[in-house]
């Protein structure tokens, strides 16, 4: 018996510290996870959980769209929600909806040139402005080309792009090339092309773009001709809106011949085009721009506006 007082009294003093232990935990249950709502500068509401905070960002799970970071320069407010029910009636209205995230086609387009972000085969789109239409073909997930003319049908200009990255590539990058006549204007003597390369950094909301090039423009004795840098991209600013910005300069020479007066110099050609985007739907948007477009150097020099209103149109 005396041999066996220790196993009981360890036995007794194991049990008093287990049922310790149990009705500790009944008394002091794991505090739930903290719900808040997070205003972003957007406009954007999230019911989110926060995961992680480094100061810089938060990593939140949202009941929407799962979990992603946010910027702590993106946030308007992070409020903590005390009581579930206080948003219960906001959830059914749909206040703490999936934002709308522009995806698409459209997304490969600035103003005037594209990016270098990869395309899907059958995503086909057309294009409408004050001075004319186009319209662009997707024959596979990386190769589109597209017709661009004037209202009249002339000039006439052939649009190519190949993307050589994939969608998960953080740099992305695009040969392009533009292929044109004059039509019937001119008698078809006018000419022109842009070939070039295209990277690109960034998302499909918020990118930015740095194409080179080689670019030529000819009527008659009239040539241009010269390597293009083009500078362009895109920032997302409303829930549906972006800020778009595209630029284009050209470095080269004029070769000129007006009857008797023949010669050749440097020129320099701009085309300087901030607008704004709104897209509702993945099937259409508008943008309003107002490129700058300007010459200087050999031959005619000249500056002007030259307003745009561009409506797409998924096909």
């Amino acid at each position: 018996m005396k041999r066996c007082l220790p196993f009981f009294i360890f036995f007794f003093l194991f049990n008093c510290v287990a049922f310790a232990q149990y009705d500790a935990a009944k008394s002091n249950p794991a505090p739930e996870e903290t719900t808040y709502v997070i205003k972003t500068v957007s406009g954007t509401e999230y019911l989110a959980k926060i995961l992680s905070d480094d100061g810089r960002e938060v990593f939140i799970e949202t009941n929407t769209v799962g979990k992603l970071y946010l910027k702590k320069t993106e946030i308007v407010s992070m409020q903590k929600v005390i009581d579930k029910a206080d948003v219960a009636d906001k959830i059914e209205q749909g206040h703490y909806r999936k934002p709308y995230t522009p995806e698409g086609i459209f997304t490969t387009r600035y103003v005037i040139t594209t990016n270098a972000l990869p395309i899907k085969k059958g995503e086909n789109y057309a294009m409408t402005n004050f001075h004319g239409p186009e319209i662009h073909f997707s024959v596979t997930d990386r190769f589109n080309f597209g017709i661009m003319t004037s209202w009249i049908g002339s000039p006439i200009i052939l649009a190519m792009k190949y993307t050589l990255s994939k969608e998960e590539d953080k740099v992305k990058y695009a040969l392009g090339t533009l292929l044109g006549s004059s039509g019937f204007l001119w008698g078809g003597r006018g000419y022109m092309g842009l070939h070039w390369v295209t990277a690109t950094r960034g998302t499909r909301q918020d990118n930015i773009s740095g194409s080179l090039g080689y670019a030529y423009f000819g009527l008659d004795g009239d040539l241009i001709h010269g390597p293009m840098l083009g500078v362009a991209g895109v920032k997302k600013v409303g829930e549906r809106s972006s800020f778009v910005l595209d630029n284009m300069f050209l470095f080269g020479m004029q070769n000129y011949a007006y009857y008797t007066i023949s010669g050749s110099g440097f020129t320099f050609m701009s085309m300087i085009m901030p607008g704004l985007r709104f897209q509702s739907s993945p099937k259409s948007a508008t943008q309003i721009s107002l490129p700058i477009v300007s010459k200087f150097g050999s031959g005619n020099n000249f500056a002007f506006p030259l307003p745009m209103l561009t409506l797409f149109f998924k096909l």
